[in-house]
């Protein structure tokens, strides 16, 4: 009945908060198809479509399961009240059935206008479907209203039933106790006695005399009693035989089992300190494994950056050995025009020399020519002229051959000094070409060394790394074992405080069974 009332308020709780979810949705709808159209876009009002008419489809579950809930309990009422309020909440559940499909229907057209751009029509929709809203909240607080009703029904009803159920009670125990009263009078005369030397065998029995029996004379009940008083008796006599053994047995074993229990404890608590012990050692080797991995990765980094700078260093100096082979041919290749250059000033002086010796003769050439004039008198001055003039030009020639004589042998010295200079530097320039293949070859090595070291480097990095692993994996195990040794120990004192309670408990029994004579 209770159970019936509370699922009938939480179906209306879930219709409740559904319906206020949908006008949320619809009027989410609404905000968004608005600024669509302030912003000229198509509005987004699918999600909120989708979710309210899956929440009016689960809304119609919940009110068809509050209708099938009204109707069966409406059924089987246990009062006319309570049957009254539940065909009223059939009736509420109809109501929201109806509304929540024309909902439904209103609905889905306000929101198929929105999709269309036509919020002024979607809103014109608004009154009616408002007034729908109305009514379903109305149904629903309604609902409410006769879930409480029902509630407090069925509370005025059990007590109803509470009362009536304590009344026939007090009436059948008044009723059974005079029966008693009379039949206890009736039979008073006729067991007394008997009884009382039951209840005195009982009363030895309970010092614990077991060596007591009592009269069974008679087939009624109280021979009956009798008999089954001597069968309890006699068994209690083995019963407390046997216990008096199995207690001595017990209490030896108990005060074994105890002295094992503290040896175990012991040697658990070493073990556990053992342990204690290893685990922290283990901490400190991973710490420092953890430090020695650091700094390998840090000198990795540095080999890695060494290695990037021989690198460099190698490629610089492969440019310098290209760049002196460069300088090499070229200061060979002025070596050779300086040579060309010095057998051209050779032959220029040679044709000096054949200026000079043509400038010779022709001043004697113009001497002869002036004495031969002097000797024709009148008829030779023009002739002499002449003369005088070719002498002239032979003194010239003469003069600037040997001005270009002096100027050759200032070039030609300058020449063999230039050829001895470049001869020099092509020397040097030499011995740095091989200076630079020697320190290219030393910087090759160098780069493969580091090389090399970096990948030893590496290589110890990824041992460091694994051997990290292992570390703490084995840390982690024994922290596993730490903590299985601690749930050993507290098992163990556990245990021992078990057999010590064992232990006095074959005590408290042995002294128990002692008390009975058999």
């Amino acid at each position: 009945m209770a159970s019936h009332d509370v699922e009938a308020t939480d179906l209306l709780k879930e219709i409740a908060g559904l319906q206020a979810d949908m006008r949320s949705q619809r009027d989410r709808a609404m905000a968004e198809a608005v600024a669509a159209k302030m912003e000229g876009r198509p509005p987004n009002v699918i999600p909120m479509q989708q979710r309210y008419l899956a929440e009016v489809d689960q809304v119609q579950v919940f009110v068809d399961q509050l209708r099938t809930l009204a109707v069966d309990s409406a059924i089987d009422p246990i009062s006319a009240e309570r049957e009254r309020l539940w065909k009223d909440l059939v009736t509420r559940a109809d109501g929201l059935r109806d509304a929540f499909q024309n909902i439904r229907r209103e609905a889905g057209a306000q929101f198929e206008l929105l999709l269309q751009g036509r919020d002024g029509d979607a809103r014109a929709l608004e009154p009616q479907i408002e007034a729908i809203r109305v009514a379903i909240e109305t149904n629903v607080r309604n609902g409410g209203y006769i879930s409480r009703a029902l509630s407090q029904a069925g509370q005025e009803r059990v007590r109803q039933l509470r009362q009536d159920v304590i009344w026939s009670a007090l009436i059948a125990g008044v009723v059974a106790i005079a029966a008693a009263v009379l039949i206890a009078l009736s039979i008073s005369r006729s067991i007394t006695v008997r009884l009382r030397n039951a209840v005195a065998l009982t009363g030895r029995v309970s010092e614990g005399d077991l060596t007591q029996r009592v009269a069974t004379e008679g087939s009624d009940e109280l021979a009956t009693l009798g008999r089954y008083l001597n069968d309890m008796i006699a068994k209690l006599r083995t019963v407390a035989s046997s216990t008096r053994a199995t207690a001595e047995n017990l209490h030896a074993a108990t005060a074994q089992i105890r002295a094992s229990t503290q040896q175990q404890a012991a040697s658990v608590a070493q073990q556990l300190a053992a342990v204690e012990e290893t685990t922290a050692t283990l901490s400190e080797i991973t710490e420092s494994g953890a430090q020695i991995n650091r700094r390998a990765q840090d000198v990795a980094e540095s080999a890695q950056a060494a290695a990037a700078t021989s690198e460099t260093g190698l490629k610089a100096v492969e440019d310098t050995n290209h760049a002196m082979d460069a300088i090499r041919e070229q200061a060979e290749a002025v070596a050779e025009n300086i040579v060309l250059l010095s057998e051209r000033t050779q032959a220029i002086g040679e044709i000096i020399l054949t200026v000079n010796d043509i400038a010779e003769r022709s001043h004697l050439l113009a001497l002869n020519a002036a004495i031969e004039a002097a000797a024709a008198g009148e008829h030779g001055r023009t002739f002499a002229v002449v003369a005088s003039e070719i002498k002239s030009l032979a003194d010239q020639a003469k003069e600037a051959t040997s001005q270009v004589r002096s100027n050759l042998s200032e070039i030609q010295h300058g020449i063999n000094a230039s050829v001895m200079l470049t001869e020099e530097a092509v020397k040097r320039v030499g011995a740095g070409k091989r200076q630079t293949d020697a320190t290219q070859a030393t910087i090759r090595d160098l780069a493969e060394s580091v090389r090399e070291s970096l990948l030893a480097f590496q290589q110890i990095v990824a041992g460091t790394n694994q051997q990290q692993i292992g570390l703490e994996q084995v840390t982690r195990a024994m922290q596993n074992i730490r903590d299985a040794g601690t749930q050993t120990a507290a098992g163990t004192r556990q245990l021992e405080g078990a057999a010590a309670n064992l232990n006095d408990l074959g005590q408290s029994l042995l002294e128990t069974v002692r008390f009975y004579q058999v």
